[in-house]
């Protein structure tokens, strides 16, 4: 007997259904399927119960089975996925006499044991290779001490009651916990006896947090226990509105004092949805929306933009994502395995990529089109550790020799060295993980004309702070830069020690900048060698003003003047409008700047004032986000003549410029000027089989430049060649610190936490200047001061971050700013070169004068044209377009080349009133777990998303499950870990997994919208908070 259920009918429409082989309690569900799906056997699953034989088998709707083995105790002992066919495999979990887990084996017979003591807790970890992670406990089975495979411990003390009291590390760091009656903690004070207090309601719900600086967030809410208003430590107030589902529907802003008249009095963003819970319409605080259409299962079809333009997906019978077309309707493809692997990606420009895995789920391979008669195409392999950790990559290309690059890693997984023909980096770490040196090695290689160089060593060495901020580096030629920090880590001052011989006396240190901050520690006031800068932010945390001066003067030292005679202030104002994009600013040296948008934040014109050195720019754009050539219409907005689109995102034309592809989306050509009036420039470009660019030939007047570029393991550029010389990089992380050619050396300071530069030292030793970066909106350098606080550096941009060098120049007794040149233009007397070295653009971008292109780490960026000249390498994680910028470069930045965020002050004083702790940890956490094994290419295919529950346990998912480093790093870290079900997001495994999910963070900068599964969507309507940082 059996019996069809009929799902409730919910406001869509959407039926579901189950079948039953009884009635009653002990019924089991034979088949379960969704009526409403645009694919006729979509999300139909079927199972059979084999009680006898200890199966159960799932087949879905493309007739795939995974057969589940358990043990009397009903634990699941062995899972059999696409059984019966060629790419069966078995996953065994096995289990001892009491049911619990004794380790699990891969189907690589890969074998992790677990080993448990005679109370059933977890004692001991031992890896694949291995390695032992041990655990001991105290009678209430709470941990007292880990101890990892190099035998580092980390202790923890509870009270009576089971409250953790104290926490120390290998390096003797403690941190001590305070509670109340009620067991909340209500006082956390850090390794250096900083204190940070918080205040709980009734409830239990966190209503103050006071950092260690003293300054307090407040938090109130509805009867319901919804956070309805968050007010800062400058009283600034956040207020949430929700309807009777408990739905997030409004968000109200403080509202920024310099805001135009026009603006609403608080930026207001409204939510709508549909009675599934998920997100049908988001309007910002301009009024324009964004709207969501979803099948019956609640995955995205259309996402349609404020200008209509949409997104449009495409799902199989197993509901995986099979292709997804863009704004211009061009589509691109998705297949995938038996185990819902991703096999093939045919992209919107036609770009074929093929990925293939290991038995355990492990990238091995991808191969991609070919596009010469040399060969078949482009093959990369990885080489792995019974861990699954990269030894080896080799990418063969179609041409060129084989790029290797080889892995090493010590018991924690950390990586100790990497090499490539290029460089060989060697690293070494502290107990806790901290980098306390890197070794990088350039190889001999040979400059643009073959002659060889000598190998070249440089080390890098850093100490820390007990809160692990870093206090100092010391570079290769013995400098020592010091950072001091106040509160949890706040920095107040840089400075730099000159190298000290062993017999010599303590030398002074070099003030580079020192910093005051207001009550949200956001920094207000920054001295500058002779000048001091103030600057003012928004509630937002957008710059509105800065002002640069002579400290007590009010001016700014005139450039080329031998007694310092000032000129006035540095100083320039922003307006933004309600949705927080910039529409005006005014400089002093180069007047007032409007811009005007499309409804989605497409910049279409930049509108210079009368008499300002910029140049006008209008703009326009297909649907998909290609620049057109545009035609002028009246104030600045241009007119659509139906210029058509760019079907496959590879811009061929604008202007005067033609670009040339190959077959997998580098430029390989691009054409400027014109051939008969003598103005043409041609640049050919030359690609490794790790599309890295590794040569450029710039002809100009009939002269060909070539220059060759190296980059290390990591993907860093650590020297270019021409037939002159050779330019050698050095890095500390992704921020290039010091750049050498020949005698000529600078060293480069950045703002904090960022990709902004502060200031540089060029030269060494005696014969060295200070120099200080004075930047926009976006960080990119506007104009360098010296010592004296002259400008002795100073550029102006179009708005894709093309610059033009400008000179400050003296006329008399005129103390008005002259520009050397406006474009279109020719100067009367050329500019000598800048005598300072200044590669810096927008964040992260290098400008290379051979090509006018910037270096943008993991790409390069075309300032002419606003895009890059090569396919995102992380793909659809960036954006659509593969190869956009942003839609908006004078809000947004990119440092990376691979995905684009929204610019403003740094801030990480701000407290998550769901998860009690500082915003972000959890997306902290989620990414500390991916990284684990950052070095490991294969992380580029999973996300974590990291949850605290209403318990206030850590738990964590994952798209593609946890490599050994990452399982141990959760271990450490206290966080359980939830099943992965194949073609789910890392959150809806959490959501599939846990009740009483409360936030959620996740490695990427935010979970996926609609583009992807929409997690976003699915969190925002379950009333799930998304602990990110920004």
């Amino acid at each position: 007997m059996s019996r069809s259920l009929t799902g409730p009918r919910k406001p869509m429409q959407h039926s579901s259904f189950a079948q039953y082989d009884i009635e009653g309690p002990q019924g089991r569900v034979l088949r379960s399927w969704c009526a409403d799906t645009p694919v006729p056997g979509q999300d139909d699953d079927r199972f059979t119960y084999l009680p006898h034989e200890r199966v159960t088998r799932h087949t879905d709707g493309l007739g795939r089975t995974t057969a589940y083995h358990w043990d009397a105790r009903f634990n699941i002992i062995a899972t059999v996925i696409a059984e019966g066919t060629p790419e069966q495999i078995i996953e065994q979990t096995p289990t001892d006499a009491t049911g619990a887990s004794t380790g699990r084996i891969d189907p690589l017979g890969r074998r992790t044991t677990l080993r448990r003591d005679a109370r059933g807790n977890l004692v001991q970890i031992i890896d694949a290779m291995g390695h032992a992670t041990t655990l001991e406990y105290n009678p209430l089975d709470l941990v007292t001490t880990l101890r990892d495979a190099l035998g580092h411990e980390w202790q923890q003390e509870y009270d009576s009651r089971g409250h953790l009291v104290q926490a120390t590390d290998p390096l003797g760091r403690t941190t001590r916990y305070r509670h109340d009656a009620r067991g909340r903690t209500v006082e956390v004070i850090d390794a250096k006896g900083g204190s940070k207090r918080l205040a709980w309601d009734e409830a239990d719900r966190l209503v103050a947090y006071t950092d260690c600086s003293g300054q307090t967030t407040r938090f109130a809410y509805d009867v319901l226990g919804q956070p309805v208003l968050r007010t800062d430590a400058l009283g600034q107030q956040t207020r949430y509105e929700y309807n009777d589902a408990g739905q997030l529907i409004r968000v109200i802003e403080p509202s920024s004092p310099a805001g135009p008249s026009s603006q609403p009095a608080s930026p207001t963003h409204l939510y709508v949805w549909n009675g599934e819970g998920h997100l049908l319409a988001y309007t910002d605080p301009m009024g324009q929306s964004t709207r969501y259409t979803y099948d019956g299962m609640g995955r995205p079809l259309t996402r349609i933009d404020a200008a209509g333009r949409s997104l449009t997906y495409h799902y199989d019978r197993a509901g995986r994502l099979i292709a997804l077309d863009n704004e211009n309707h061009a589509r691109t493809h998705f297949r995938y395995d038996l185990r819902d692997q991703l096999t093939d990606e045919v992209g919107f420009d036609g770009r074929w990529q093929r990925y293939i895995y290991n038995a355990a789920g492990e990238l091995t391979h991808v191969i991609e089109a070919g596009g010469s008669d040399a060969g078949p195409g482009k093959v990369t392999c990885f080489e792995r550790d019974a861990l699954g950790r990269l030894l080896a990559k080799r990418a063969l290309g179609h041409t060129g020799p084989v790029e290797e690059t080889t892995y090493r890693y010590d018991a924690l997984g950390r990586l100790t060295q990497a090499g490539n023909a290029a460089s060989h980096l060697a690293f070494a770490y502290d107990p806790v993980g901290q980098l306390l040196s890197e070794t990088q090695t350039l190889q001999a290689l040979g400059n643009a004309t073959g002659q060889a160089r000598q190998k070249l060593q440089r080390s890098l060495s850093h100490g820390y702070d007990e809160l692990g901020n870093r206090t100092h580096t010391r570079m290769p030629d013995g400098r020592t830069l010091h950072w001091l920090f106040y509160g949890s880590g706040h920095l107040h001052q840089i400075n730099i020690a000159p190298a000290q011989g062993p017999d010599q006396p303590p030398a002074a240190h070099q003030v580079i900048a020192d910093m005051e901050r207001d009550a949200l520690h956001r920094e207000v006031r920054r001295s500058q060698g002779a000048l001091s800068s103030r600057y003012d932010w928004d509630p937002a945390g957008r710059l509105l003003r800065h002002r640069a001066a002579l400290q007590g003067s009010g001016h700014v030292a005139r450039p080329g003047s031998s007694n310092a005679t000032a000129i006035p202030a540095l100083e320039r104002g922003y307006a933004y409008d309600a949705a927080g994009q910039l529409i005006a600013r005014a400089d002093s040296l180069r007047g007032r700047q409007d811009f005007r948008y499309d409804p989605t934040g497409r910049i279409l014109a930049s509108l210079p004032a009368q008499g300002s050195p910029l140049a006008r720019e209008l703009f326009a754009f297909d649907p998909a986000g290609n620049l057109l050539d545009s035609i002028p219409g009246k104030d600045g907005q241009p007119v659509d003549t139906t210029l058509g689109v760019v079907g496959d995102n590879r811009l061929r034309f604008y202007q005067d410029l033609h670009f040339e592809y190959d077959v997998h989306g580098n430029v390989t050509k691009r054409t400027r000027g014109n051939q008969k009036a003598g103005t043409q420039e041609v640049l050919d470009l030359t690609w490794n089989a790790d599309h890295q660019l590794i040569e450029s030939n710039t002809t100009r007047h009939g002269v060909t430049q070539a220059t060759r570029y190296a980059y290390d393991p990591l993907g860093r550029r650590v020297a270019k060649s021409d037939a002159f010389g050779s330019t050698h990089y050095l890095w500390d992380g992704d921020l290039m610190v010091h750049s050498q050619r020949g005698a000529r050396q600078a060293l480069y300071i950045y703002e904090p936490g960022s990709f902004v530069p502060l200031a540089t030292v060029q030269g060494a030793g005696e014969e060295h200047s200070t120099y200080w970066y004075q930047c926009d909106q976006i960080g990119a350098p506007l104009e360098l001061t010296d010592e004296q606080g002259q400008v002795a550096w100073a550029a102006d941009y179009k708005v894709w971050g093309e610059a033009v060098m400008r000179s400050v120049l003296r006329t008399g007794t005129d103390d008005r700013p002259v520009s050397a040149r406006a474009w279109g233009s020719k100067p009367v007397a050329p500019p000598p070169p800048p005598p300072i070295e200044q590669p810096f653009r927008f964040q992260g971008q290098q400008f290379d004068e051979e090509t006018g292109l910037h270096y943008n780490r993991f790409r390069y960026y075309d300032p002419v044209v606003g895009r890059f000249v090569s396919q995102d390498p992380i793909g659809l994680l960036g954006e659509s377009n593969l190869f956009q910028y942003a839609s908006n470069p004078a809000d947004w930045i990119d440092p990376l080349g691979l995905s684009n965020g929204k610019s403003g002050c740094p801030c990480d004083c701000e407290i998550n009133p769901v998860t009690g702790k500082p915003k972000g940890t959890l997306q902290k956490l989620a990414q500390k777990t991916r990284e684990a094994d950052k070095h490991n290419p294969a992380i580029n295919q999973r996300t974590i998303a990291v949850d605290q529950d209403e318990s206030g346990n850590l738990l964590a998912g994952s798209s593609n499950g946890f490599d050994a480093v990452q399982r141990e790093m959760t271990d450490k870290l206290g966080i359980w870990r939830v099943p992965t079900s194949k073609g789910l997001h890392a959150e809806e495994n959490l959501m599939k997994c846990v009740t009483g999910l409360k936030s959620v963070g996740t490695s990427k900068r935010d979970p996926c919208g609609p583009s992807e599964h929409d997690c976003a969507g699915q969190l925002n309507s379950s009333g799930i908070d998304v602990d990110d940082l920004h």
